[in-house]
């Protein structure tokens, strides 16, 4: 009997999906390495203008203790205008969860808690970031263009800078694609 499905209509064999699996996953770890190596460079100097901002606003804020004083934004010690940042323009779910993880993993919060705390998770979301790409790539399209579609993103020399400092880029990168994948 002759098989009537199209060509590309067949499904993928056993070892083909243990392939694409394993291609994946190596991506992943090799994406992961190049984000996390050297995540502490620059000694705390803070050359980057926009991570410098971030963290001294992270520093500034405090967490709140309830969900009456985090929504009464005139007086909440979360709102970075009310800690002498009125010109602070970038989004706050970030730094909000930037800001109670390092109070949680730190005795004590300021810019090197920060710093640490903030380029850890950028790199971390930066890397989720690779995991959309494939999900939307073989969604829209198949798993050989997801492959290549999160190889690209693995070794994005722009991505992978970015996760090596905290500013929003990479959370920005995270939500939208998630919208894009929704």
């Amino acid at each position: 009997m002759t098989n009537l499905q199209p060509e590309t209509q067949k499904k993928p064999s056993a070892v083909s999906r243990l392939t694409y699996a394993l291609l994946l996953l190596l991506i992943l770890i090799a994406g992961a390495y190049v984000r996390f190596v050297g995540i502490d460079w620059g000694e705390y100097q803070y050359l980057h203008p926009d991570e410098r901002f971030l963290i001294w606003v992270g520093a500034d804020i405090q967490p709140v203790e309830n969900l009456a004083q985090y929504f009464d934004a005139a007086n909440s010690s979360l709102n970075p205008e009310n800690r002498g940042h009125p010109f602070y323009v970038y989004g706050t779910l970030p730094m909000f969860i930037t800001r109670y993880l390092a109070e949680w993993a730190y005795e004590r919060v300021g810019f090197n808690e920060m710093t640490d705390m903030g380029r850890t998770l950028s790199a971390l979301v930066d890397w989720l970031v690779i995991l959309l790409v494939y999900a939307v790539a073989r969604r829209a399209y198949d798993q050989r263009v997801a492959i290549l579609a999160a190889a690209f993103s693995a070794f994005a020399v722009l991505q992978i800078q970015q996760s090596h400092f905290f500013t929003m880029d990479t959370f920005v990168n995270l939500f939208t694609l998630l919208a894009i994948y929704y």
